[in-house]
């Protein structure tokens, strides 16, 4: 692991904005705390590494839109 990959790790641990990483399957590949509590007020749930995102979110425009926009953003 490299010092600037450290680096980032902590700010994003830190952070009080949610942050969250996805594979091209939308799992979850890491999230910080903000995220974690932001999943649980709005779904109720409470995230794990490996999980989709989409199965946490019940409410059927949310998921449309995360997916809309994941696509986008993995698509450069």
């Amino acid at each position: 692991m490299t010092k600037d990959f450290e680096m980032l790790e902590g700010d994003v641990t830190a952070s009080h904005q949610p942050v969250f990483t996805l594979d091209r399957e939308f799992r979850y590949t890491g999230f910080n705390r903000a995220h974690f509590a932001v999943m649980k007020a709005l779904y109720g749930v409470e995230v794990t590494l490996g999980t989709c995102l989409g199965e946490y979110q019940t409410v059927e425009s949310d998921r449309e839109t995360s997916e809309v926009n994941l696509i986008r953003a993995l698509a450069g």
